[in-house]
């Protein structure tokens, strides 16, 4: 038989308070979804992913880079501990928010740095390679998948 809208008698059965739970039900799952959408736009797993290429082109080589990621890669795992015993001691509102502040501030941070260094980076450039703003090492030969870009970074 086809199903139709609750009777009278199964809406008795269920209580008066499912329609309640129902609604804070789903008042609960679009605020975690809400979360899940915010953290997402916060770019932290681009960085970790990113992260020892990022340091490689800040001058660290090979295994030195990759280990160099390892300190940011530990400290986000030990945190979370931290962050479990936080969420415990002092409630999941307070941290949420004053972790937002901080993920904000951050960010903004990093901003202004990648800024800065976009500004006072020569530009991967053909020119003369006596004008310091063209890259020395720069072969218009070379296939630009090829182009290793750390010899400019070190040249500045």
């Amino acid at each position: 038989s086809p199903q139709g809208p609750p009777s009278q008698q199964q809406q008795q059965q269920q209580g008066p308070g499912a329609a309640d739970a129902a609604k804070l039900l789903r008042y609960q799952l679009l605020l975690g979804c809400g979360l899940q959408l915010l953290q997402q736009f916060s770019g932290i797993n681009t960085i970790m992913y990113f992260l020892s290429s990022i340091l490689s082109f800040a001058g660290y080589r090979g295994r030195e880079a990759l280990r160099a990621a390892m300190l940011p890669a530990f400290t986000n795992a030990s945190f979370t501990l931290v962050g479990m015993w936080a969420i415990e001691r002092f409630g999941r509102r307070k941290l949420l928010l004053s972790s937002l502040v901080a993920t904000g501030a951050s960010l903004f941070l990093i901003g202004m740095l990648f800024n800065t260094a976009s500004r006072h980076t020569p530009p991967f450039m053909p020119g003369d390679p006596s004008d310091d703003l063209s890259c020395p090492a720069f072969n218009p030969a070379t296939p630009p998948h090829l182009a290793d870009c750390n010899s400019c970074i070190r040249h500045a």
